[in-house]
């Protein structure tokens, strides 16, 4: 099988993949076979869990309002892990409008700058069971590890998967697209961070390169040492003043050889020294000037 990328030009594969799919499978109703909703973990306070709930209210100003506080309760980086679990749970309810609403919440709540390895979405249409079928996907990876993905069949909603860890995605995604009539060989989602569908075979950066979960931080190798990539709202790299676009240059006088001697020297340090470059706007006024 080969084994590629997949961008934004790998379209026409991916057309041609899915094409090879769909000869496979037959329609099920994809409502009727969705799995059990998933419960909120037992720490969700009562007051987050009833405004997951009210995402699904007839009300649509009771959903707004919904929305809006799980969003400002999400602001806080002491509730928001409660926030995003709660809604991870609500993005499974039986109720097509509180999965959305639930969905598009953990989209747009800012728990760190979101990493997409995979080229962002992907769009495109097939045949299936005699008729075209859109099919639309994004993944997303954030700086604690955690990992989700967008998923649209049709003219259906879309669905969003999210996870603890790429690895607990890929078991909960493979478990949906089984029930869905996708065969592995056909579509699949391995916990290492590769994907398949049909002959084409993607692949993310591997987190374990990548990934200071103890400080909710994710580098990338850069010539002078580690440029910070993303860092979590609750993280101690976010605590401590990391911003993205820094390179850690010393942490206590030493250099990091690997990822593994990175968190090590971050966990016993007192001084990180970094090389940070400012952005400044620059105001013009209206009539030229200098």
């Amino acid at each position: 099988m080969a084994r590629s990328r997949l961008t934004f030009t790998s379209a026409r594969a991916l057309i041609f993949a899915v094409g090879l799919l769909a000869g496979c499978a037959g329609r099920p109703d994809l409502e009727a076979i969705r799995p059990a909703p998933r419960p909120a973990p037992a720490t969700t306070s009562s007051e987050v869990r009833d405004f997951v709930a009210q995402l699904g209210n007839e009300e649509a100003a009771t959903r707004e309002r919904a929305t809006a506080e799980l969003l400002r309760i999400g602001a806080d980086p002491v509730r928001q892990r409660e926030v995003v679990e709660a809604l991870r749970a609500g993005a499974t309810a039986d109720d097509a409008e509180a999965r959305a609403r639930a969905g598009e919440t953990l989209r747009i709540l800012n728990r760190s700058e979101a990493l997409a390895p995979w080229g962002g979405r992907m769009e495109t249409t097939f045949t299936w069971g005699g008729t075209k079928v859109g099919m639309a996907f994004a993944f997303r990876t954030y700086a604690d590890g955690s990992a989700e993905m967008d998923a649209r069949f049709g003219d259906g909603n879309t669905e969003t998967f999210s996870a603890a860890s790429f690895a607990e995605l890929s078991e909960m995604v493979n478990e949906e697209s089984e029930a869905r009539g996708l065969e592995g060989d056909h579509f699949h989602v391995d916990p290492s961070g590769m994907w398949t569908i049909g002959p084409v075979t993607a692949s993310s950066p591997d987190p374990a390169e990548h990934l200071v979960k103890s400080w909710g931080l994710w580098v990338d190798r850069h010539r002078n040492g580690w440029i910070v990539g993303a860092r979590t709202v609750d993280g101690r790299a976010s605590s401590c003043g990391l911003r993205r676009g820094d390179v850690i240059l010393q942490i206590g006088g030493a250099k990091a050889e690997s990822i593994g001697d990175l968190e090590s020297l971050l966990n016993g340090a007192t001084v990180v020294r970094v090389a940070r470059a400012e952005i400044v706007k620059l105001p013009i006024s209206a009539g030229g000037g200098k």
